[in-house]
């Protein structure tokens, strides 16, 4: 079970290893899909949808590869037959779960990168944290490496944070300048 797959969620992911366990393939879609309120139904009708679209291929894989009287089979079949899986449960997600919105309450300046530089960042603590955990000594190069990473997210912060209200204030005219003097107001007010 892999816990740091499930962003912005209680839930967790499974991966499956194929051949060498060093390479694992992480689902992309993963992170901007909200799956808690994704429903099994919704999600397998998709999937038949998509199979009865890929019918010939579905057939020639059960068939020929993915049989269960079958004992052997070539690792190019099984890739392939295993990227065309990825493939439909990939087109099936992306049909049936829906995106992550942005709720009221969520900072608009947030993006993409900032959530890498912040899962970086948790990782090297976890690292500093289990060192320190199972040696008893502080390690100086791990702290280092967390010290630099709280450093360069900051300033990725101040950075995004800055270029996005530069821009909404640029966008200021006569017209809405009452809309943006709520930020006065609240301090936790982000609507625009």
């Amino acid at each position: 079970m892999d816990t740091s797959i499930g962003t912005l969620s209680n839930h967790h992911a499974l991966v499956f290893h194929i051949s060498d366990p060093n390479g694992v393939v992480y689902n992309e879609l993963s992170n901007n899909l909200n799956w808690k309120h994704a429903t099994e139904e919704e999600f397998h009708e998709a999937i038949e949808e998509i199979l009865e679209k890929e019918k010939d291929t579905h057939n020639n894989m059960v068939s020929h590869i993915l049989n269960a009287d079958r004992t052997t089979a070539m690792p190019t079949d099984l890739d392939r037959a295993m990227d065309w899986i990825q493939g439909i449960l990939e087109q099936a997600a992306a049909k049936a779960v829906l995106e992550c919105r942005i709720c009221s309450k969520s900072k608009p300046w947030w993006t993409p990168e900032l959530t890498m530089a912040y899962k970086d960042l948790r990782t090297a603590r976890d690292h500093l944290h289990r060192w320190m955990r199972d040696f008893h000594i502080p390690s100086i190069l791990l702290a280092k490496r967390v010290s630099a990473l709280r450093k360069h997210t900051l300033k990725l912060v101040k950075k995004t944070k800055g270029e996005f209200y530069q821009k909404k204030v640029e966008e200021v005219d006569p017209q809405n300048i009452w809309s943006y003097r709520k930020w006065t107001l609240n301090s936790r007010t982000y609507m625009l």
